[in-house]
């Protein structure tokens, strides 16, 4: 598995990106707060401590779907965590083995639809990583699902949001 697996790859392919750190960590329990962490220090410099919090929540959720979901709570299996850097962006690319099948974007939860029985429990991961960040793009292969988080360096969202 490699990173040319996971869509928008050009979103890194052009001239002024960085490649921080490539992490594989077993998918046992906890990995998802070790890569919360690994990430958080990689990239603390490049973001602002509200627009860093932001990204940790949502790199420890996608690595906890990715050790649930995608590789199915298998230690055997890793997950991977590459960070880049670019001259405006953050970009945090979580792999799993996809064993779990297409991702599928649920509807929006709605806590009264949860609190009813309507709606599962479950199910806010990627709501919440979309809320988190200012794009997230998800890739499904044959063998792989892809978690991209883009978080914006600062003052490159409000610019981008024509603020």
């Amino acid at each position: 598995m490699t990173d040319d697996d996971c869509a928008n790859r050009e979103n890194v392919a052009d001239e002024g990106w960085m490649e921080l750190a490539v992490i594989r960590l077993s998918s046992e329990e906890g990995h998802d707060r070790l890569a919360m962490d690994l990430v958080a220090e990689t990239v603390r410099h490049l973001l602002p401590a509200d627009r860093l919090e932001q990204l940790k929540t949502a790199v420890a959720e996608g690595a906890l779907n990715a050790i649930e979901h995608g590789n199915r709570d298998r230690p055997e299996w890793s997950i991977f965590v590459r960070v880049y850097a670019g001259p405006h962006s953050v970009v945090v690319r979580i792999i799993d083995y996809g064993k779990s099948g297409p991702i599928i974007r649920p509807p929006a939860p709605n806590i009264d639809a949860k609190l009813t029985g309507e709606q599962p429990p479950r199910g806010w991961g990627l709501f919440l990583m979309e809320e988190m960040v200012d794009e997230l793009h998800v890739t499904n292969g044959e063998n792989y699902h892809c978690l991209e988080l883009v978080m914006h360096r600062e003052g490159e969202r409000d610019e981008q949001q024509g603020a």
